[in-house]
């Protein structure tokens, strides 16, 4: 059972440092399409309304606040295992 966990949230860690570089990415494209939002509100002539960018950037926001919560549960969870797989120390043959 630990083995089958350890393959699904990252041994290595390499998927809690995937979620995180995801969240930051999709918050930091979410400020970028509010910029958009700012700016296409000025021309309204030229290019999609300001709609549209405020519903990309309420959705990217979502989705990296997703990504970084999924982050900290993944870490409880490998945190969770490692507690599971210390072997509990016996007094009595030390």
């Amino acid at each position: 059972m630990n083995d089958f966990l350890n393959k699904l949230f990252g041994f290595n860690h390499m998927n809690l440092i995937g979620w995180l570089v995801a969240g930051i990415s999709l918050l930091s494209v979410s400020g970028f399409f509010g910029y958009q939002a700012l700016e296409s509100g000025k021309h309204m002539a030229t290019g999609p309304g300001p709609d549209v960018y405020i519903l990309a950037t309420i959705a990217l926001l979502l989705l990296g606040i997703f990504c970084l919560l999924l982050q900290i549960y993944c870490a409880l969870v490998v945190e969770q295992i490692n507690k599971q797989e210390k072997p509990a120390s016996n007094e009595f043959l030390d």
